[in-house]
């Protein structure tokens, strides 16, 4: 554990690296989590450690917490991840299980213009060395953590890159005098009434809010893998290899134990035909996994699901639905607001020949593939940093 203070105030930095200090903090964690009003369920304890305990390849914990006196006032829950070979090794510092969430960020507490100086000076700090970059996935624009990133970060010899952006869309239900009437007009302007009952037709239709049990989970993968049936490309996403499979299983259990999953579906005559796995937290229900059957295409069993979820949410207590990440014109269609979600790289600027620059892009680009691939093919990505290295020196 390192330790830094700020004598201007009551703040104190610290490092940890190991787990044991990690489960100590759990009581403190939850709280800040409640605390911190843009707060996700992709910035709990339960996602962030169950990525830890299932993803981790020889990754080593940074964890930077900032304490006001016994009081944890802010969290940055980050992973070293050391990509190359040789003098062509980078550490990028990523914050835990953001790789597989809609939206990163940090927990900065109810006062962020409080912590978060002393938090991303500390980070600005970190990255200074050349071979260190800070990766800050999805961060929503306008958030507390994206407004100290451009705040803090952009310094004399330190550059703030925007490598992705993506609009996340969702249905503000509390900006509406009857939320209930409000989805049963988009759904009945779909014509929904009209295609449940055919489907009807077909079978005994049933919806599934939730279901605990192992097999509801199974059945989702089982229908996200039909939907890649035939397809030329390899399966992508968080159901992609049994190793994030496995992440998903846990991180399931460990939200569950919060009373934060929803394991959904709509069956007809007993068969899933469309499924979703969501998670409702903070009075938002996270749209996070969907899928269904494209031989019921026709009925549009999405949709259905989509206005049958909105209906339990409401009675749930949500206030948004949230479809996440990516684009899709069914969830333009259901929405009535957006906001983007912006991946940020922090490195140090470098006034390098050509060559070494195409191997630091090169190099960059493949911490994305360390995760998505290393259980396909764990030579994918030494072979890229190989590449990449043999690129700098042509």
């Amino acid at each position: 554990m390192s330790m830094a203070s700020d004598g201007e105030d009551c703040l104190h930095l610290r490092v940890l690296h190991k787990e044991a200090e990690l489960d100590a903090l759990a009581p403190s964690w939850d709280a800040l989590w409640d605390q911190t009003p843009d707060a996700t369920v992709y910035q709990s304890r339960p996602w962030a450690l169950t990525a830890w305990h299932q993803l981790r390849c020889s990754d080593r914990l940074h964890v930077v917490t900032i304490h006001d006196g016994d009081r944890l006032a802010a969290l940055a829950p980050l992973v070293r991840m050391r990509m190359g070979l040789g003098k062509a090794a980078f550490d990028y510092y990523v914050p835990l299980g953001q790789e597989q969430a809609d939206y990163g960020g940090f927990l900065l507490g109810p006062d962020p213009a409080r912590t978060s100086p002393k938090l991303f000076k500390y980070l600005s700090r970190l990255v200074r060395q050349p071979t260190r970059v800070l990766v800050l996935p999805r961060l929503v624009m306008g958030s507390a953590s994206y407004e100290a990133a451009l705040t803090h970060l952009p310094s004399r010899g330190l550059d703030l890159e925007e490598e992705q952006s993506s609009d996340c869309y969702h249905l503000d239900l509390a900006a509406y005098d009857d939320p209930l009437a409000e989805v049963r007009r988009r759904a009945k302007r779909r014509s929904l009434p009209r295609l449940q009952r055919r489907l009807a037709e077909a079978g005994e239709v049933a919806y599934t809010y939730h279901d605990p049990s192992s097999a509801a989970l199974e059945a989702i993968f089982a229908v996200h893998m039909r939907r890649w049936e035939g397809r030329s490309e390899p399966m992508q996403g968080l159901f992609s290899t049994a190793r994030l499979r496995a992440f998903t299983r846990s991180v399931v259990t460990a939200l569950g134990a919060e009373g934060q999953v929803r394991v959904s579906s709509l069956s007809c005559c007993g068969t899933p035909v469309a499924v979703c796995l969501g998670y409702v937290a903070k009075g938002r229900y996270h749209y996070h996994k969907p899928a269904f059957d494209p031989d019921f295409g026709r009925y549009k069993p999405g949709h259905l699901l989509i206005a049958s979820l909105m209906e339990s949410a409401l009675a749930d207590g949500v206030t948004e639905f949230d479809f996440g990440r990516g684009a899709g014109q069914y969830k333009d269609s259901w929405s009535d607001g957006s906001r983007t979600a912006v991946s940020l790289l922090a490195r140090r600027r470098h006034s390098w020949d050509p060559g070494v620059a195409r191997l630091l892009r090169r190099v960059g680009g493949s911490y994305r593939v360390r995760r998505l691939s290393w259980e396909r093919d764990p030579s994918t990505v030494r072979s890229a940093l190989i590449a990449g290295a043999s690129g700098a020196r042509r």
